[in-house]
């Protein structure tokens, strides 16, 4: 099991639908960035198939949909291809990914949770 920590968060739907194409490829090519040197810096290894379990810290109590959250997945699974860690972001590499919520922090951040699988 590895886990890679996320500081802050990509945007979620609610944000993501309506931003511009050219505002979209941006946060794209900026997050896969970030996963780069996040994946580097706490040393994830490359994996072949995994079980992916994202766990969102929030700054606040209220309520949050999580299926508008699970779109972060996209940019930072993007990410995970780009730096080599996984060969593509599909079913035959990601066959279960979940999302919930972890807690409360003064800044928000992802636990990105993956466990290799046969």
């Amino acid at each position: 099991m590895q886990t890679l920590r996320v500081d802050n968060m990509p945007p979620n739907l609610n944000v993501y639908r309506n931003m511009h194409y050219r505002d979209l490829n941006k946060q794209k090519k900026q997050w896969e960035a970030i996963v780069r040197v996040l994946v580097r810096t706490q040393k994830i290894q490359p994996m072949s198939k995994i079980r992916q379990r994202y766990e969102f810290w929030f700054k606040d109590a209220r309520e949050h949909d999580p299926d508008n959250y699970a779109c972060c997945a996209k940019f930072i699974n993007d990410g995970l291809v780009s730096a080599g860690i996984l060969p593509r972001d599909n079913f035959n590499h990601i066959p279960s990914l979940t999302v919930e919520q972890g807690g409360i922090s003064k800044q928000p951040y992802i636990l990105v949770h993956m466990e290799e699988i046969a």
